[in-house]
Order: structure tokens, then sequence, then C-alpha cells
């Protein structure tokens, strides 16, 4: 949703679904003006942010994030970031295959 809201509307939004041999790999790829470095950081670790409504309010993000990370987390997974002008917005999720017993 967020892709669709803050990407540019005149390119594609791409979402990539890889399993590799240990991994889940989920990638979200959009154009558009990049988040700053700041905002990319308090993103993922809202609890470092002195004013998290200032965030929320500006970007219209709240809780989907925080939920998509909490379940990435409760799976031993990696929730990553990377924002530019040059190559756009791209969050990619990896998460562990668990097997039965381990």
């Amino acid at each position: 949703h967020n892709s669709a809201k803050y990407g540019n509307h005149e390119t594609e939004i791409t979402v990539s679904v890889r399993d590799n041999k240990t991994t889940f790999v989920i990638e979200i790829h959009n154009f558009g003006k990049a988040l700053s470095e700041q905002d990319q950081k308090y993103l993922l670790n809202p609890s470092e942010l002195d004013d998290f409504s200032r965030v929320t309010a500006s970007l219209g993000w709240g809780l989907g994030l925080l939920i998509v990370k909490g379940v990435v987390d409760a799976h031993k997974g990696h929730l990553q970031l990377k924002s530019n002008d040059s190559e756009g917005t791209q969050f990619t999720i990896e998460i562990p295959k668990s097997r039965h017993g381990e």
C-alpha cells in the first residue's frame, strides 16, 4: 500500500519472492522520492525516536511497518530498507526456513 501511495505513479512497483536454500526472501521496490536517512533509521527502530508522531504524521505510517517488523522478528528474520533518489526504495524481508525439531 505504501509503495503505491508514496511511489512514482508512472513507474512499476516490483514484488519478488525467492525460495533460497535456507531462506525465503521477499522484496518490494518502487521509485519515487527517497526517504531521508533519518526517517529510514527511525522507521525500523521507532523506540529511538523522540517524536514518533512527527514521522507518522509526515509520512502517514502508523502500525503497518511495525507489525511487519514484529512478524519478521518473531520468525528470526531480517527486515532491511534501502532508499535513495537514483535507485528508489526497497524493503527486503528475509525469513529463515524452519525445520521440525530444530
